[in-house]
């Protein structure tokens, strides 16, 4: 049970996070257009940081560690970048739909994914910077 609770301590982590972020974007975007949308990529690169800590100091295997940072940060990101479209429409009173292929095709494909990408390298390349690498006595 203790394990349990230490999971969901992480995880309420993670979306203290993201809602923090989501207030974060509203104040910036109601500022300036140029500010929400550079606070946008910091809020995305917290999100996907936070999720691959959770995963880096909860899973000891790489590949299982790198699986669980990148649900994580999809589950992270998809509704953050959803409440950050939602927001910069009402304020600049924009009528661009989210889910039209012009604007989701690229953004996806330019934002997200390389903020998965990064959330599925953290844990190995923390891992291999974190270690030991000197080769142990019973292989020579």
């Amino acid at each position: 049970m203790d394990k349990f609770a230490s999971h969901l301590r992480a995880v309420y982590g993670i979306f203290a996070t993201g809602v923090m972020a989501i207030f974060l974007q509203a104040a910036a975007y109601s500022h300036s257009l140029g500010l929400g949308d550079r606070t946008f990529m910091i809020g995305l690169v917290a999100l996907t940081v936070s999720a691959a800590l959770y995963a880096c100091s909860r899973f000891e295997r790489v590949a299982m560690a790198s699986l669980i940072s990148m649900v994580a940060s999809f589950a992270a990101l998809a509704p953050f970048t959803s409440f950050n479209w939602l927001i910069r429409n009402m304020y600049y009173d924009l009528q661009i739909p989210f889910a039209d292929p012009a604007v989701r095709g690229p953004f996806v494909t330019y934002v997200i994914l390389p903020m998965v990408v990064l959330a599925i390298t953290i844990p190995p390349v923390g891992r291999f910077f974190r270690k030991d690498r000197r080769i142990p006595e019973s292989v020579i």
